[in-house]
C-alpha cells in the first residue's frame, strides 16, 4: 500500500526501512540511496525521529557527525509505522470520508483538511487514477463513490486489511461479538478453526456491508460469485443454516451479503 503514502511520508518510510535493514549508515550512503541533499536528508531524519517519539517507545534514531544509527526493540514494526503514515495521508482521508459520509459535501472536506479547492481536485484525480482505477470504481467531485457495489465493498475490505491497524477504523470490535454465533456455525460447517485475524477480517467485511446498507446502497450477486457459490452443497448448507440469523443482523439483503462474504473467504 505504499501508493497510499504522500511524497513526504514515502521518503520517511524509505528512510526508515533502509535504516532498519542496515542499522548504521553514513550520510553519503543515505543521500545516494534516497537521492536527497544533505539538508533535505537531515530534515527528514528529524521528522522521522518525531514520528518514532510519537508512535514507538522502543525505536530510536541516533544521528552523529558522520553516521546515522538505528536501534529498535523486538516489537518494532516498520509496517505498523507505515500504516500510521497512511491513515494520516490525504489519500486515505478522502477515501475514508467517501465511505462514511453518505451526504457528502466537498466543501466540508476541504474545510476539515484545510486545503485549497485546486489541491482537492488534484487529490481526487490522483486517488481515482492511481488507487481506485484497478477496482473499476471512482469518487466523483462531490465525494460520492461510483461503481459496482461489490467492487466498492471489496476495495474497502482490501484497504483495511492491508493497513491492518484496527484502532484507526470506525469499528468497535467488541460490539461485533454478535457475530460470534455465526462464526462458530461457519467453523462447524467447514470443520475449521478460524484464527483471530480471520475473525477480524470477517468483522471488517461485515462492518463495511452494514455501513453501505444503512446508507441505502444495495448489492446484487455477480455472475462470478454465482459460479463459485452456487451448486456447492457446503455453501448452500451454510446459506440455509444462517438464513434466519443473518437476516436478523443485516436485514433483507442478508443473502447477497453472506454470498459476498463466502465468496471472499472461499
Amino acid at each position: 500500500m505504499k501508493r497510499m503514502l504522500d511524497k513526504e511520508q514515502l521518503i520517511k518510510y524509505n528512510l526508515l526501512t533502509y535504516l532498519e535493514k542496515n542499522k548504521s549508515v553514513s550520510y553519503e550512503e543515505l543521500e545516494d540511496e534516497l537521492h536527497l541533499s544533505r539538508k533535505t536528508l537531515k530534515k527528514y531524519l528529524l521528522l522521522l525521529i518525531d514520528d518514532l517519539n510519537e508512535f514507538e517507545s522502543n525505536a530510536f534514531i541516533y544521528p552523529s557527525l558522520h553516521n546515522v544509527t538505528f536501534k529498535y526493540g523486538f516489537e518494532f514494526s516498520a509496517q505498523e509505522l507505515m500504516s500510521r503514515f497512511i491513515v494520516s495521508s490525504l489519500r486515505y482521508k478522502i477515501l475514508e470520508y467517501a465511505l462514511y459520509h453518505s451526504n457528502n459535501n466537498k466543501l466540508n472536506f476541504i474545510q476539515k483538511e484545510n486545503i485549497s479547492e485546486s489541491t482537492y481536485y488534484r487529490l481526487l484525480k490522483d486517488v481515482n487514477d492511481t488507487i481506485l482505477t484497478s477496482f473499476k470504481i471512482k469518487i466523483n467531485s462531490n465525494l460520492t463513490l461510483i461503481g459496482d457495489e461489490h467492487q466498492i465493498r471489496y476495495f474497502y475490505y482490501t484497504l483495511y486489511n492491508e493497513i491492518n491497524l484496527k484502532e484507526t477504523f470506525e469499528i468497535d470490535f467488541h460490539y461485533y461479538d454478535e457475530l460470534s454465533p455465526l462464526l462458530s456455525l461457519l467453523e462447524n460447517t467447514f470443520n475449521v478453526s478460524l484464527a483471530a485475524i480471520n475473525k477480524e477480517q470477517f468483522q471488517v467485511l461485515y462492518h463495511i456491508c452494514k455501513t453501505r446498507n444503512f446508507q441505502g446502497h444495495k448489492m446484487t450477486i455477480t455472475i462470478e460469485m454465482k459460479k463459485i457459490t452456487r451448486n456447492n452443497r457446503i455453501l448452500e448448507l451454510v446459506l440455509e443454516k444462517t438464513e434466519h440469523y443473518f437476516e436478523h443482523l443485516i436485514g433483507e439483503t442478508w443473502k447477497e451479503d453472506l454470498t459476498f462474504f463466502l465468496y471472499h473467504f472461499k
